[in-house]
C-alpha cells in the first residue's frame, strides 16, 4: 500500500476531470514502475465516460491525458477500471489498507531460526505470530501491545471491554487475556462481567463510602454469620467485612429497629445522593458521581445518559437540551 502526492502544473485553471485523469496516469505509471502485472482502479463517473468509453474531449490537454492513460492500461496483463460508487475516499483507503494488511504474513530469519510474522491491523507493525491475540467470537487479531493499551484505556473509563476492531461488539473474555495482561488488570476486567451477571433485583451495594462493593443478596447472606442473619436485615459485606442493614441500605443500626431508624433518619440515602449530586444509572442502578467534565455519562454497563436530567443518549447524541457542557464544574 502506497500513497502518491505530486503537485499539478502551476498557473491556469484545472478542471476536476483533468485532475482525475492526471491522478489516474500517475497511478498507472507507479504501478508499472513497481512491476505489477495486474491492477484494479476505481474512478469517478466523469472520468469513466472518457477513459473507459474513450469518449473524445474538446480540450487538447485533457485528450492527451486520456490517450496516455489508455496507452498505460494496455501495458498490463490485466487492468480493470471500476466505477467509484460514492464512498468516502478516506474510507476506501482505510478499507483497502486493512484488507491488504490483514493478509500479510511472512517468514523471517532470526538467530534462533525462522519465525512467522504477521501485521497487526491496529498499529500496522510486523509482529511474531505467537505475540498476536485472536479475539474469541469474532477472530479479529491484534498484537499483545495494542490489546494491552486498548484494555487499559477501557478500564480507566469504566467501560465494558469489547474487541478493538471498529464496530465490533464482541466482549473480551478476561481469562483469555492472561497471556499478555497483568493479573491485577485481569481482575479489574473480570469485575464488570461478574457484576453484569447479577440480576438487578438481586444487587446490593455496601453502604460504607470506602467500600461500595456490589454484591448479590444471596452471596451476602452466605457471608453473614447465622446468628447475625437472624437479626432482621443484618448482613455482612463480602468486601470490607463490616455489617450493614440490607433493608435500610445503611451501616448496621445497633439496638435500633429499621422503623425507628427511618423515623430518626428519613431518606438517608436519597439525602446523601442529593447532597453529593449523584445520579443513578437507569439500567444497572449504580450510583454515579460527576466530578468534572461534560454531562455525557457512559456507564460501565454500556448505558449512556445525561447526568443533569438522566435522559438517555442515543447513537452518541443527547435526547435532551442540556447540552454537552456544564458551568458548575466541581473540583
Amino acid at each position: 500500500m502506497s500513497e502518491i502526492k505530486k503537485p499539478f502544473r502551476n498557473g491556469g485553471f484545472l478542471s476536476e476531470l483533468e485532475v482525475d485523469i492526471q491522478a489516474l496516469v500517475e497511478g498507472l505509471d507507479a504501478a508499472l514502475s513497481s512491476n505489477l502485472k495486474r491492477v484494479t482502479f476505481f474512478i469517478s463517473q466523469r472520468t469513466h465516460n472518457y477513459v473507459l468509453d474513450l469518449k473524445p474531449h474538446g480540450d487538447e490537454k485533457i485528450q492527451a491525458l486520456i490517450n496516455q492513460a489508455d496507452l498505460l492500461r494496455k501495458m498490463f496483463n490485466c487492468c480493470e477500471l471500476h466505477l467509484f460508487l460514492g464512498l468516502n475516499d478516506n474510507r476506501c483507503f482505510k478499507l483497502a489498507r486493512r484488507a491488504i494488511i490483514s493478509q500479510l504474513s511472512w517468514s523471517e530469519k532470526t538467530p534462533t531460526g525462522k519465525k512467522r510474522k504477521e501485521t497487526c491491523i491496529k498499529c500496522f507493525e510486523g509482529t511474531v505470530v505467537l505475540q498476536m491475540y485472536s479475539v474469541d467470537g469474532c477472530l479479529h487479531r491484534f498484537c499483545f501491545s495494542c490489546m494491552r493499551k486498548h484494555i487499559q484505556e477501557k478500564l480507566l473509563t469504566g467501560m465494558v471491554v469489547n474487541c478493538p476492531h471498529d464496530g465490533c461488539t464482541v466482549q473480551l473474555i478476561a481469562n483469555s487475556c492472561k497471556k499478555f495482561l497483568l493479573l491485577n488488570l485481569v481482575s479489574l476486567m473480570s469485575q464488570p462481567m461478574e457484576e453484569a451477571a447479577i440480576p438487578i433485583e438481586e444487587r446490593i451495594y455496601c453502604p460504607y463510602p470506602r467500600c461500595s462493593t456490589l454484591m448479590s443478596k444471596r452471596d451476602v447472606l452466605k457471608c453473614t454469620k447465622e446468628s447475625f442473619a437472624r437479626a432482621q436485615g443484618c448482613r455482612k459485606c463480602i468486601g470490607c467485612q463490616l455489617y450493614f442493614c440490607i433493608d435500610c441500605e445503611v451501616p448496621w443500626h445497633h439496638n435500633m429497629s429499621c422503623s425507628d431508624y427511618r423515623r430518626s433518619n428519613p431518606n438517608t440515602v436519597k439525602s446523601l445522593a442529593r447532597e453529593k449530586m449523584w445520579q443513578q444509572c437507569k439500567k444497572c442502578k449504580i450510583m454515579v458521581e460527576l466530578v468534572d467534565g461534560c454531562y455525557h455519562i457512559s456507564c460501565w454497563c454500556g448505558y449512556e445518559f445525561c447526568y443533569k436530567c438522566r435522559a438517555v443518549w442515543k447513537k452518541r447524541k443527547p435526547t435532551c437540551n442540556c447540552g454537552d457542557k456544564r458551568n458548575n464544574t466541581r473540583q
